[in-house]
């Protein structure tokens, strides 16, 4: 087992870069992929860029990941309980740990416990990594203040650039495409913060006075009725100040959702294409690409396995002519353009699909 002092070699907590990339340049990372790699200097590091993490009363934190992949529960850890781990904590992770913006490195912890988990009835794995800082380092008090404020300014500089880089090279109706989608995001991750009761936009994991207490409470539960709407509106497509002008016979949005619901029960043939992957992995670069402003022919292209079908074309198909777990997806999909798609997913006996229709009668 490294001494901290080994572990830390190279590499001080509380270093900060804008994206994954940056630290690979810098070979505190082995790849750009959110896995345990060794950097240059031969200490595993584990980028917690997504999934979600929590503070127990022992001090020790657990991280915790869903996937329909056994491939993404990091099982090499499995073999590393009670040796000492680098950890990078970034901004999309649901965290009160996560920075605000970009890529932190937190430091060396000891892995207490490794657990995963299938549930057979959704065929989703589950990890729970149980994490123990170890001691002697820059307090977690401290890195609170990283980003700094100079850092946070590199940080809009670098949005900004990826923002007119995207508009260049995909042009206008993709790049608002990924501004909607990245504004979509922001406010999912801020009420999620707002659910847990932290503050939108500070660190978070200082302790609170007794008043702020009984204030987090109130707010916590005002998030949570707050993410709980959302998410059924999310869930039902609509949005709450989505109101229907009324028609003649005073129906108003009633009538009118009704004749939407019955035109796409009706719906009997679907224009729809798909990219189909066989690893879960795989089909999470492909949404990213998508959701980075790329076409969607373009992502099939590139990484569909399902290489007979041109930009993953199907063409028209009638009701009752694909999987079940498909057409469930696809015959509740508005008709949109491989430029600006509205996409769902499903899983098939041949893998993970994304889906979009281009039209429907």
């Amino acid at each position: 087992m490294p001494s901290e002092m080994e572990g830390n070699k190279q590499f001080t907590p509380g270093q900060w870069w804008l994206n994954i990339v940056c630290a690979h340049r810098d070979g505190i990372v082995g790849t750009t992929a959110p896995i345990p790699t060794k950097g240059q200097y031969g200490i595993t590091v584990l980028p917690l860029l997504s999934g979600r993490e929590r503070r127990l009363r022992d001090g020790h934190t657990v991280y915790q990941r869903e996937s329909f992949q056994a491939s993404d529960m990091h099982v090499t850890l499995m073999t590393q309980v009670g040796q000492q781990i680098r950890i990078l904590r970034g901004y999309q992770l649901r965290s009160a740990l996560a920075p605000t913006a970009g890529l932190r490195y937190d430091g060396l912890y000891k892995i207490v416990q490794y657990g995963q988990k299938l549930d057979e009835d959704t065929e989703i794995y589950r990890l729970a990594l149980v994490l123990e800082r170890v001691p002697e380092q820059m307090p977690l008090e401290e890195l609170r203040s990283i980003p700094k404020p100079s850092q946070l300014d590199d940080w809009k500089v670098y949005e900004s650039f990826e923002a007119d880089r995207l508009k260049s090279s995909r042009g206008h109706e993709n790049f608002l495409a990924w501004k909607n989608r990245k504004m979509r995001d922001k406010l999912e991750h801020e009420q999620w913060l707002v659910s847990v009761g932290l503050k939108i936009g500070y660190q978070h994991f200082q302790t609170p006075s007794t008043d702020e207490k009984f204030k987090q409470g109130q707010t916590m539960r005002q998030g949570r009725r707050s993410a709980l709407s959302l998410s059924i509106e999310s869930i039902m497509g609509k949005k709450t100040n989505d109101k229907k002008p009324a028609d003649k016979k005073g129906q108003g949005g009633k009538d009118a959702g009704a004749k939407e619901e019955k035109k796409v029960k009706a719906a009997q043939q679907i224009n729809v294409r798909h990219i189909l992957c066989e690893k879960h992995s795989k089909k999470e670069e492909a949404l990213q690409k998508i959701r980075d402003g790329a076409k969607f022919d373009d992502v099939a292209r590139e990484y569909s396995e399902d290489k007979g079908r041109q930009g993953g074309a199907l063409g028209w198909k009638a009701k009752g002519t694909l999987k079940a777990e498909f057409e469930a997806v696809a015959y509740t999909l508005e008709p949109s353009t491989t430029s600006n798609p509205k996409i769902g997913e499903a899983k098939t006996g041949f893998g993970y699909h994304i889906i979009m229709v281009e039209g429907r009668k």
